[in-house]
């Protein structure tokens, strides 16, 4: 990824497909106005399980100083009604962040071959209409796994 990726709101509910090999970065950039709690997950299509990479997350805040990292160790199962999938999920976290700015780096540990991840941030489930589009893309693209 060349440039990182600015999510506009970390309280409304993001979730971000990607695709890592050994050595790859995605980095997401977010800033809090005001204290915020909001959770945060990674996870795996249960259809590449067998896959062994798994994604790792590192959340930094200003000056680079590290907030959290996030990985599937200790995962569960999950099943997303939105997309009607089921994924391997990294155990639950919520994030209590002050006012700042912070930077997510997903990187991949384990394994030789790409995997494909999610990563998710902010629980309020609010579209507008100039989202729906992107909405019924993404689930297509989910159901493809063509992310």
């Amino acid at each position: 990824m060349d440039r990182p990726v600015v999510i506009p709101d970390p309280a409304k509910s993001w979730a971000y497909y990607g695709g890592l090999s050994r050595g790859q970065h995605d980095v997401f950039v977010f800033t809090v106005t005001r204290p915020l709690q909001v959770p945060w997950n990674l996870l795996v299509d249960r259809r590449d399980v067998s896959n062994p990479a798994r994604p790792v997350a590192i959340l930094s805040g200003s000056g680079g100083v590290r907030v959290a990292r996030l990985g599937l160790i200790g995962g569960k199962t999950f099943y997303e009604p939105f997309s009607r999938l089921t994924y391997l999920e990294s155990t639950d976290l919520t994030l209590h962040l002050p006012p700042g700015r912070y930077e997510i780096d997903v990187g991949m540990d384990g394994g030789d071959r790409r995997q494909r991840y999610v990563m998710a941030i902010g629980a309020a489930e609010r579209f507008n209409v100039g989202e729906i589009p992107y909405v019924l893309r993404a689930i297509r693209r989910i159901r493809s796994q063509s992310y």
